[in-house]
């Protein structure tokens, strides 16, 4: 068995294939874990923020929760969110005009 140059170069390479091959396995195994995790928090904060409507809306639809405070917790909710959209609407109209007068 001879060590040829060819021998050398090809093992260097070897090493240095399988050195690039697990940073990349270990840095995508890192951003997929970190991507994982935000994606699970992002999904519990927009569970706890739904969490008043879907409960509204469970009670409609399950057979015992028929009732009338089911009903009435669904029609508050959508009257509370009328009433922010509209008061949102109104200040940013209010900014606006503002805003032009001001450019006047």
């Amino acid at each position: 068995m001879t060590l040829s140059i060819f021998d050398l170069f090809s093992t260097m390479f070897g090493y240095a294939w399988r050195l690039i091959s697990w940073v990349a396995d270990l840095s995508l195994r890192f951003f997929g874990a970190v991507f994982n995790f935000g994606m699970r928090a992002l999904g519990a904060i927009f569970d706890l923020m739904l969490t008043p409507f879907t409960r509204g809306l469970d009670w409609l639809w399950d057979c015992g929760g028929l009732d009338l405070k089911g009903i009435f917790a669904v029609i508050m909710w959508v009257l509370l969110i009328a009433c922010a959209l509209l008061a949102l609407f109104a200040a940013g109209s209010n900014a606006y005009r503002k805003y032009q007068h001001r450019l006047k």
